[in-house]
């Protein structure tokens, strides 16, 4: 079942980001790794040589040459062969909220005979970028021009309309459907355009919608799983995670887009729905974001 069909406005509110592309042989360092969950994206790595085995929640899944291993991150481990020579692909597709754009994946094998533009894209990508930046520099703090920047995105979402057509040919969802209400449809849009800075917007949503609080609440749980109140603030927090992991970005200047009156609010907000105080969590690792 392909994804509903939804406005080009609302797609385009997805947050889709290459974080990092590599064709190599894996270094000893990396042949053993460990990895946390949470919310930052997918992970695709194109075997060439060797094996990959991916172990976690969803169990074990092992790949070789010739396939491709695809999945969100997830608590568990990843192991290569010592020969092991892989094209990986790390990248965000999510929505306002943070969450994936898939339900749970699991680790999900592709085989490059069944899908071979997945790994032809891939190479263009990756070699678009290796003539910038050599192989292995951070993708996503690197500086470049809009232009400059614009035409490598191009790149990455012909490759990522590509790897989302071939998971959804496994039978993969989104993790928000289309409700076929179109009043909904409003609501959301309402939420994703609506400035942060100034606050959330429950007349507006009920104008949109026309129904009472209660009816709107029960209807868009119903359909994604959470609350217009809920769904907002996942979505300010996904901004505040993003922006904090711009260290040359202020703490307070974070606040100030978000709305909050004192930076000690902002402070005690970010703890309690993230786990932690802004300034330790923007010096953490990305992975363990």
């Amino acid at each position: 079942m392909p994804p509903p069909d939804r406005s080009l406005h609302e797609w385009a509110s997805l947050q889709t980001e290459l974080i990092w592309v590599y064709d190599q042989v894996v270094a000893p360092e990396f042949l053993h790794q460990s990895t946390v969950g949470g919310r930052t994206g997918y992970w695709a790595r194109y075997v060439r040589k060797g094996r990959v085995v991916l172990t976690g929640t969803g169990g074990r899944t092992v790949a070789g040459p010739g396939q491709w291993l695809t999945g969100a991150r997830e608590k568990g481990t990843v192991d290569f062969t010592d020969d092991a020579h892989i094209l990986s692909i790390h990248f965000i597709c999510q929505w306002p909220t943070g969450d994936n754009f898939f339900v749970k994946t699991g680790g999900r094998i592709i085989e490059d005979a069944e899908c071979p533009g997945l790994r032809k894209q891939a190479e263009v990508l990756e070699r678009s970028v290796r003539k910038r930046q050599g192989a292995w520099v951070g993708y996503a703090h690197e500086q470049a021009a809009y232009p400059d920047f614009l035409r490598r995105q191009a790149l990455f979402v012909n490759w990522l309309a590509t790897w989302c057509e071939a998971l959804v040919a496994q039978g993969c969802r989104p993790a928000y459907g289309g409700s076929g209400d179109e009043r909904l449809t409003r609501v959301v849009r309402r939420l994703n355009e609506s400035p942060l800075a100034a606050g959330f917007p429950k007349a507006l949503l009920r104008a949109e919608a026309k129904l009472s609080p209660g009816q709107l609440d029960l209807k868009f749980a119903q359909t994604f799983g959470l609350s217009p109140w809920r769904y907002w603030e996942r979505r300010r927090l996904e901004h505040a995670k993003r922006r904090l992991a711009q260290m040359e970005i202020p703490v307070k200047q974070v606040s100030y887009e978000l709305g909050f009156k004192s930076d000690a609010h902002f402070v005690a907000w970010f703890r309690r729905l993230a786990g932690d105080a802004p300034g330790r969590f923007r010096v953490k690792p990305m992975e363990a974001r």
